[in-house]
């Protein structure tokens, strides 16, 4: 799991970030979103399947993004083309 992103999903989702967290560790640990959505309630404030669900896919894309961002980050560099102007846009 990437905690540069778990307070993106949050603030998009409108779902404190704890409970972002607490999610992805349970999937990542083998829960399946209707194992949580029953049995962990308790853990996720009450989160529904549909909430879960959204959890998991703004995360996969934020992490997509992410990852691409550090990628050309790192190309960007090794060419040495990096200026400060450059690198704080893209961050």
């Amino acid at each position: 799991m990437n905690v540069n992103i778990t307070p993106k999903v949050s603030q998009q989702l409108n779902i404190p970030e704890k409970y972002i967290i607490t999610v992805l560790n349970l999937l990542e640990e083998g829960a399946t979103i209707p194992f949580i959505a029953r049995y962990r309630k308790e853990k996720t404030a009450g989160l529904d399947e549909e909430q879960l669900r959204k959890i998991v896919l703004t995360y996969e894309s934020e992490n997509k993004i992410y990852t691409r961002r550090e990628e050309v980050l790192r190309l960007i560099n090794e060419k040495g083309k990096m200026t400060p102007e450059l690198e704080e846009s893209l961050r």
